[in-house]
């Protein structure tokens, strides 16, 4: 088993190797148009994923890219059960939106545009499955998160369906992360509740009460006030980290900022834990890291579509990426 890992490790480091080095970002940064930076795009990680028949190739190249390294990751494994609570993040949003696809009366293709394949679960089949009242098959806690959620939405009230989802796919994570007895994989359930419960708390104010998930590293007490839950978000990446997405939320009230960093600072912590090549850490590493650079690329893309200077690309790169 030990020499399972050890291979598994190499190989996602020797992958990681392949994706975007920064001499490249800066290069893709310099494309003049979208089409230039396809071909740029071409003599990099992506040139197998990009296909000369596709109008919108990138994007394509994109998506394909990241549900290759999902594939790879698994497949490489030597315990593939330890990378369900990164999955299970996918099928939960999953049912989030076939409950409000069904409230709006959209049929299975167009619902199938909104959600993910990175799940556990095939989109279709859960979306079948929800019809055909046999989502038990795929997780025990389905049939009675969708039902729940499905009632908030029947009765208009759509940020508790939300909030019904939330609070069974943190469950089904934390009991994942205690069947599988796995050190990384209880200290990544553990820091992915507080990141939520910490952004979740910092949206509530001024309300006195809100949502708090069990299984972190925080009691409600210790987020009673404002302060106290910048103090703890500081303390996990430092002020310069978190600075100017607190104070974009703060004074915008958005938290599209705000969900990158913490995007960023789960990626940053799974490297952290990657120098332990006798666990799963090496292979979420490379998954999350495709998945961040798919994402750099596609804020490249958007500003190449929309005709963006070089300089504002790159300030746009800084401000979400660093």
């Amino acid at each position: 088993m030990q020499t399972d890992y050890i291979y598994s490790a190499n190989r996602a480091k020797t992958l990681l190797n392949e994706l975007l080095k920064p001499e490249q970002v800066e290069k893709l940064c310099s494309a003049g148009n979208e089409s230039e930076l396809e071909k740029l795009l071409k003599d990099t990680y992506l040139a197998e994923y990009i296909s000369t028949e596709n109008t919108d190739a990138i994007t394509t190249a994109l998506q394909n890219s990241v549900l290759s390294a999902k594939e790879m990751v698994m497949n490489i494994a030597p315990d593939p059960r330890l990378l369900e609570i990164f999955w299970l993040r996918y099928d939960f949003f999953n049912l989030r939106v076939i409950v409000k696809a069904e409230r709006l009366n959209l049929n299975t293709n167009e619902t199938l545009e909104y959600c993910s394949k990175l799940g556990k679960h095939d989109p279709k089949t859960v979306i079948e499955y929800a019809k055909e009242d046999k989502l038990n098959r795929l997780e025990a806690s389905f049939p009675e998160t969708y039902l729940n959620a499905k009632r908030e939405i029947d009765e208009g009230r759509v940020s508790m369906a939300d909030i019904v989802i939330d609070k069974a796919y943190f469950k089904e994570i934390h009991n994942v992360s205690w069947q599988v007895k796995d050190d990384f994989t209880f200290k990544a359930v553990r820091m992915q509740i507080d990141l939520y419960n910490l952004k979740n708390r910092l949206r509530s104010f001024p309300l006195e009460k809100t949502v708090h998930i069990e299984g972190g590293s925080y009691s409600p007490d210790e987020l009673d006030i404002k302060e106290q839950v910048i103090d703890k978000l500081m303390s996990l990446g430092g002020e310069k980290f978190w600075q100017e997405a607190v104070d974009d939320y703060l004074e915008n009230g958005h938290t599209t900022l705000l969900d990158k960093k913490m995007d960023d600072h789960l990626l940053s912590w799974v490297r952290s834990q990657s120098i332990n090549v006798f666990s799963v850490a090496p292979l979420v590493q490379y998954f999350l890291q495709t998945l961040h650079t798919a994402k750099l690329i596609n804020t490249l893309l958007v500003g190449k579509k929309n005709g963006w200077p070089v300089g504002r690309i790159r300030a746009n790169l800084r401000q979400i990426y660093g």
